[in-house]
């Protein structure tokens, strides 16, 4: 990714969801100067998933890491406005259904805007999965 502080405080991010940190730990990317918000939008679903306020971020990333693990994240693209304090990060990510242990990949695109403080105020996922594997709307298949 960038050199910019912008770009850096994405990539510290997106290191960390890579690496599997706990919620609690991810949550010291967020604003606690500002209402933080997490929208999760899927291609095939008119109703985004909503989180508003830090315990509900926490929830977010708890409801994630409860079901799935995420591997082989990669970043394809990294563009910053500074005037805006906004990243634009588009990647792809493979998850893995803890129980199951099937896969897919889920290409995305997430829009951060930043505080005063390089900490996350907003963090917006547009991803485009297979059909049914959004993560917010996935059900798991336990057949063979």
């Amino acid at each position: 990714m960038g050199q910019t502080p912008l770009q850096s405080a994405a990539e510290s991010l997106f290191a960390d969801i890579a690496a599997q940190k706990t919620p609690q730990s991810l949550l010291s990317h967020f604003s606690t100067t500002e209402t933080v918000t997490i929208q999760h939008n899927y291609v095939h679903s008119t109703s985004p998933h909503l989180f508003v306020g830090l315990h509900a971020v926490r929830s977010y990333f708890d409801l994630l890491a409860l079901h799935w693990t995420r591997d082989d994240m990669q970043i394809q693209e990294c563009s910053d406005d500074a005037d805006k304090r906004q990243v634009v990060v588009k990647a792809s990510v493979r998850w893995t259904w803890r129980r199951s242990k099937k896969s897919w990949r889920e290409e995305f695109t997430c829009t951060l805007d930043f505080d005063e403080w390089l900490k996350v105020s907003k963090f917006v996922v547009e991803s485009s999965p297979p059909e049914n594997n959004c993560v917010m709307l996935a059900v798991e298949d336990m057949t063979v």
